[in-house]
């Protein structure tokens, strides 16, 4: 029959009889048809997910898929769906393919659970920076900001060598480059590490982890939580106490550049003149938009020694409320 109607399709060009157009036209809806149910028979999804995943977008015989989802939960960029994984309970998702050729359409709804994220039991960080060192402990905070290191082989470039993390308790630093170039700062996190003690030339003891695992992104873009910001002191005040390192502060101070002989130092400065260095790269170049002669409401902490044993500071937020 099929076969038939190509040949009245083929006689349709010289003919001016309605009902062989009409057959015709019938015939290639109809294959079309065929082509969009059968495409839409053969996709499969994953009836739960944790993590990003693909979705078919194309068809044989010239078949276009799009996809729709019904809940933030799941995204759609492209081919691809993005997932974000709720922190208190499974989530139901309804996705919706739509196949298309020509003028034959046709829908198919997928029902996909979101798992949420498990979520370790974590102590605090200022519990962590406590634990004794060599101990693996599991912290949970909002990445506030990252350590750059100046590029030897690209000239003017640089890499992520780590990040800090903060809670309500503290600000601690996470070394782990890998770790750190995959987040972003808001990024909520739990995460594994080993304590240790850095020392550098000033025999005084910094108080971090190294060798993150089990990374989880429980959230993204969240505050940096400074609600136990210390506030009130003077530079000079939290330069002179000895229990300063890795908590946070919040004081009115303006980011300024120190040129020496063949270096920049970038420091906080308050409106006493007293200033503390900041932990960057040698170059300082992240620092560079940051320098201003004004004086803001700015937190952050010191998680650092100078080689002379002096603090250093690292910015955690701007322009604080």
């Amino acid at each position: 029959m099929r076969k038939g109607l190509k040949i009245l399709c083929a006689l349709a060009l010289f003919a001016t009889v309605p009902t062989v157009l009409t057959a015709c036209n019938s015939s290639i809806v109809d294959e079309s048809q065929e082509m969009v149910d059968s495409a839409l028979k053969e996709l499969t999804v994953n009836a739960e997910v944790s993590k990003n995943f693909p979705l078919v977008v194309s068809a044989r015989g010239g078949v276009t898929i799009s996809w729709a989802s019904n809940n933030e939960l799941i995204t759609i960029n492209g081919s691809d769906a993005v997932v974000t994984r709720p922190t208190d309970n499974d989530a139901s998702v309804k996705l919706t393919a739509t196949a298309t050729k020509g003028n034959a359409t046709g829908t198919r709804d997928f029902t996909v659970t979101v798992k949420k994220i498990e979520v370790a039991d974590t102590i605090t960080i200022s519990e962590a920076i406590a634990a004794a060192v060599g101990t693996n402990v599991a912290i949970r905070g909002v990445v506030s900001n990252f350590l750059y290191k100046d590029d030897s082989k690209n000239e003017g470039e640089q890499f992520i060598q780590g990040m800090y993390l903060t809670d309500a308790t503290g600000t601690i630093y996470v070394y782990g480059p890998k770790v750190a170039q995959a987040a972003s700062i808001g990024d909520e996190v739990t995460l594994k590490a080993d304590r240790e003690d850095f020392t550098n030339k000033s025999n005084k003891a910094v108080q971090q982890v190294k060798n993150p695992t089990e990374v989880v992104t429980i959230a993204k873009n969240k505050n940096v939580p400074l609600d136990s910001a210390i506030k009130g002191k003077t530079l000079a005040e939290i330069y002179a106490a000895d229990d300063s390192l890795n908590k946070v502060f919040i004081a009115d101070v303006k980011v300024q550049a120190f040129q020496g002989s063949g270096f920049v130092n970038y420091e906080i400065m308050d409106a006493n003149g007293k200033y503390i260095l900041l932990q960057g790269s040698e170059s300082g170049k992240e620092f560079e938009s940051l320098v201003s002669d004004t004086y803001t409401s700015t937190a952050f902490a010191i998680c650092h020694y100078t080689n002379k044993g002096a603090y250093k500071a690292v910015i955690i937020s701007t322009n604080v409320q």
